[in-house]
């Protein structure tokens, strides 16, 4: 198989279909939630339209959770498209550049045909890509695509003039390429636009920089590590407060309640105390099947690898932490840390035969069984379908409004919107009581809704779908 311009373009695209029309399904069908589609694209719609980096949803500044500037860059974008489903559809895009990136990293370096249609099955099947993808929108996932042409670009930077694998058919001289040693100094590019995504990744940034050192790009890998590293304390302990309101509990201290209560302490704790990272990580029964599961997901082929460590700061800051999905690396958790193992899958490739290939290919099965995760956990009926979209129409688009979970995303593009149980006396109050209601109480949910809707009349209310407003002065 040779992997022609349009081949590879055309493969990528369909790809990229396949996921569009999954992700738009999801949404239209109300299986996305306030966290996080919801508050981000409440943020995105406060600096499009409203001049402020704003949470609606919450009451709180945009950057008082997680540091992320490439909100300006998606805010533009969703200047143009003011709809929820433009981010849906940007998780698609950025799995399939992935994939492209992929197969250009595999096709150079992988000389066995035979092996590329397994590799590829391994990332397009991969249980934790899918559980990126499926759990709403974070812009972590751009980190797939932004790595992989890290590795591109110094792999390319390597001037690979022999025939190895299946080479692609780009056709040209390669004239107004980078020539010469600059050519790997353009992986900074990629490198850098990674700290934009969330403040974690800067130790991604700090690994690639080690991989820069190993390959002997002095400057630039001092300089990524260095930078790297010092990210992410930086942020900790002085953007991201400089964005609190008062009493406002740090985030961090909720996804590390074992460390400390605030980022110094926390950042103390690892320093006094590295031992405890130790602990954390593997004297829990859960982290170590965490681990060997992600090793499972790219057939154990990273593991061949001395690659495959560049992994362990980001992978140690998520196994750490007390947070159950986050050392369970679902949903979001694993966005940083799978490019690099694609990588050493690739780079494992070569050094396993074809035989042994398949078999360790074959151990991502466990995974892929135990972690796969629902994208319809909300299920799919046609008519509750209909008649929630006939009930939020029938809220004016200036109305403010108080929405549950599930219906949050739908809601978003208006300036007085909070997430229920919160109301802030909100002129509508819209949940679903069947469906996902956090944070609302699940258990006592329809005697909470009968308080906080006191002094509101029933609009609507029909197999736990409510809608009421409220009383005229």
């Amino acid at each position: 198989m040779t992997w022609s311009k349009s081949r590879l373009f055309a493969f990528s695209g369909i790809v990229f279909a396949i996921l569009a029309g999954y992700k738009t399904v999801q949404h239209l069908t109300f299986n996305t939630y306030a966290y996080d589609l919801g508050i981000r694209a409440s943020i995105l719609y406060n600096m499009a339209f409203q001049g402020r980096v704003w949470d609606s949803l919450n009451n709180l500044h945009g950057f008082s959770g997680h540091f992320h500037p490439i909100s300006y860059l998606l805010a533009g974008l969703y200047w143009i498209w003011p709809n929820p489903l433009l981010l849906c559809l940007l998780q698609a895009l950025a799995a399939s550049a992935g994939l492209l990136l992929f197969v250009l990293l595999m096709d150079r370096l992988v000389e066995d045909k035979r092996k590329h249609v397994a590799l590829i099955a391994l990332f397009l099947a991969n249980p934790f890509l899918h559980n990126v993808l499926c759990y709403d929108f974070h812009p972590e996932i751009f980190a797939i695509p932004l790595v992989l042409l890290f590795f591109f670009l110094m792999e390319r930077s390597e001037g690979y003039n022999k025939d190895i694998g299946v080479k692609l058919n780009w056709g040209g001289t390669g004239r107004g390429r980078p020539q010469g040693n600059t050519k790997y100094l353009l992986g900074l590019l990629p490198a850098f636009c990674l700290l934009a995504l969330k403040e974690d990744m800067g130790l991604l940034v700090f690994s690639l920089g080690i991989y820069a050192l190993a390959r002997r790009k002095w400057l630039m890998g001092s300089l990524m590590a260095v930078v790297g590293l010092a990210w992410l304390p930086f942020v900790l302990t002085l953007v991201i407060p400089h964005f609190h309101a008062q009493g406002q509990t740090p985030l961090i201290s909720l996804h590390y309640q074992v460390l400390g209560s605030s980022s110094a302490e926390i950042m103390g704790t690892l320093l006094k105390n590295p031992w405890l990272v130790l602990t954390q990580v593997f004297a829990r029964s859960e982290t170590l099947v965490t681990i060997a599961l992600l090793a499972a997901s790219v057939g154990s082929l990273a593991l061949a690898r001395w690659e495959v460590l560049l992994v362990l700061p980001l992978l140690f800051a998520q196994l750490v932490s007390d947070y159950p999905h986050q050392m369970a690396l679902t949903w979001q958790y694993s966005a940083g840390i799978l490019p690099l193992l694609f990588f050493s899958m690739i780079k494992g490739a070569g050094k396993v035969r074809v035989g042994i290939m398949w078999l360790l290919a074959a151990l991502a099965i466990p995974s892929a069984v135990m972690r796969f995760p629902n994208p319809f956990v909300q299920g799919v009926h046609t008519q509750r379908i209909r008649d929630t979209y006939r009930v939020i129409k029938m809220i004016p688009d200036t109305a403010s409004v108080a929405v549950s979970n599930n219906l949050a995303p739908h809601l978003v593009n208006r300036r007085n919107v909070r997430l229920y149980p919160e109301t802030d006396d909100a002129r509508f109050i819209l949940v679903d009581l069947e469906a996902n209601i956090y944070p609302a109480t699940w258990g006592a949910r329809y005697e909470e809704l009968e308080r906080l809707s006191a002094g509101y009349r029933r609009v609507y209310s029909e197999e736990g779908l409510v809608l009421v407003e409220k009383n005229a002065d």
